[in-house]
């Protein structure tokens, strides 16, 4: 994170520049800081900034080190919440495929298997009886049609 006076000192430049409160916030808050931390540090610069016993920076910066170095620090943040993102996402595929694996060989589903299988194995072996069953059918209604044909005359010779 960004060096106290650092930010201070970038607080003051933006009020200088003239950029509203609203934007430093969000400035601010891109980088990484709570809204406490922000607070108190618009506190410290806007009752430091009337008064001319400011104390002097060791180093000064410029505008564009300090914009840099702000830009530096939010990328890092920014950088950091992403890699915690993607060690939450790399988690949570993890455990998704080790609940995957476990469906899919896990004992359970091998039984499953196993009876599907010997459920096919007696489906075909109804279907065959099935089909021998329509065959006899249609052989007795034939024997039946012919013993009904020689009853019939035999019935007309009476």
């Amino acid at each position: 994170m960004a060096s106290e006076e650092l930010i201070i000192s970038t607080i003051k430049r933006m009020l200088q520049s003239g950029i509203d409160d609203k934007i430093v916030v969000s400035t601010l808050k891109d980088i990484g800081l709570k809204e406490s931390e922000i607070a108190d540090y618009l506190a410290k610069v806007k009752g430091t900034s009337s008064s001319r016993t400011q104390k002097p920076f060791a180093k000064e910066k410029s505008p564009e080190q300090e914009t840099q170095e702000l830009l530096h620090s939010a990328t890092h943040n920014k950088l950091n919440e992403h890699s915690e993102s993607l060690d939450s996402v790399n988690k949570g595929v993890s455990s998704l495929s080790k609940k995957i694996d476990s469906i899919v060989s896990g004992p359970d589903n091998q039984q499953l298997f196993e009876q599907v299988s010997l459920l096919d194995e007696r489906i075909a072996n109804l279907e065959k009886q099935l089909s021998d069953l329509k065959a006899l059918n249609s052989a007795n209604k034939s024997l039946l049609e012919k013993i009904l044909e020689a009853n019939k005359g035999i019935l007309e010779k009476l």
